[in-house]
């Protein structure tokens, strides 16, 4: 896969998290990773994904690597501490 298709993957993994398919979400979004492993949005959005189907052990591992990516992602601060609350 080359990074002009993390685009495509990116917006297919949000569609389906919007739509509350959570487990399509994951799989595209990983497919985006994994041409763009230092995305921290795609990092984010797996997180997201992963957390909405109560898989809160690799949400937290997925939005630890966003927040080394770019400390200051205040949305990613805020999503690590409800999952460390929850």
């Amino acid at each position: 896969m080359t990074e002009a298709i993390v685009p495509q993957l990116f917006d297919k993994g949000i569609q389906a998290r919007r739509e509350d398919a959570c487990g399509k979400a994951v799989e595209e979004l990983k497919d985006a990773l994994s041409v763009a492993p230092d995305d921290e949005g795609i990092l984010y959005n797996l997180a997201r994904a992963c957390a909405a189907k109560k898989e809160k052990k690799p949400a937290v591992e997925f939005i630890r690597k966003a927040l080394q990516i770019n400390p200051a992602f205040a949305d990613a601060r805020t999503l690590l501490s409800h999952l460390q609350a929850g």
